[in-house]
């Protein structure tokens, strides 16, 4: 027989656990939806204790230019929309949960680093923070049936690949233009 304290350890951390996948799944479903390459390691729920990660999404920053020295078009574009990656994790988990419990600082830290050098003031900085939060906050509700599927298949597997993350969007994107 399970204690009562043991049982709602046990609860506690299947809770961790499904946040954890929902964060993650946010990630990789604003990365797919927003056509950024998923890296090799793909999204975990492993735990990595070698850098402090309770899981991660893998999505590396791909510049042709240094941003701190000249931002064109294009690479302004692509870094608003790692940003909006990066607070994808923290929407989601948020959507899942009404709170937000873990994870997230280091992704708001990674938005905020990314949009520094678009930026000409701190207001204008804190207002891009804001514009690719709030971009993370509707492509969460945009795609929640997606993200819902992926954080199922990383509770069951652990360990996606950006191939499993394609299949699962587009299997949920199908299911929704025939109903």
């Amino acid at each position: 027989m399970i204690s009562r304290d043991a049982g709602s350890a046990m609860k506690r951390r299947r809770r961790k656990h499904e946040s954890t996948a929902y964060h993650g799944a946010g990630h990789a479903v604003a990365a797919f939806v927003l056509a950024l390459k998923i890296g090799k390691r793909g999204v975990s729920i492993v735990r990595d204790r070698e850098n402090d990660l309770v899981g991660l999404a893998h999505v590396p920053v791909q510049v042709r230019e240094r941003p701190d020295c000249a931002v064109s078009g294009r690479t302004r574009l692509h870094l608003e929309k790692q940003a909006i990656m990066c607070f994808a994790g923290d929407a989601a988990e948020r959507k899942f949960d009404g709170r937000r419990r873990f994870g997230g600082h280091r992704d708001y830290q990674h938005a905020a680093e990314l949009l520094a050098p678009l930026a000409t003031s701190w207001e204008q900085h804190d207002a891009r923070i804001e514009v690719a939060r709030l971009g993370a906050r509707d492509i969460v509700e945009a795609t929640w049936s997606s993200i819902q599927a992926v954080a199922e298949e990383l509770l069951r597997k652990k360990t996606l690949n950006a191939a499993d993350v394609k299949t699962i969007v587009l299997r949920c994107e199908r299911e929704l233009d025939s109903s």
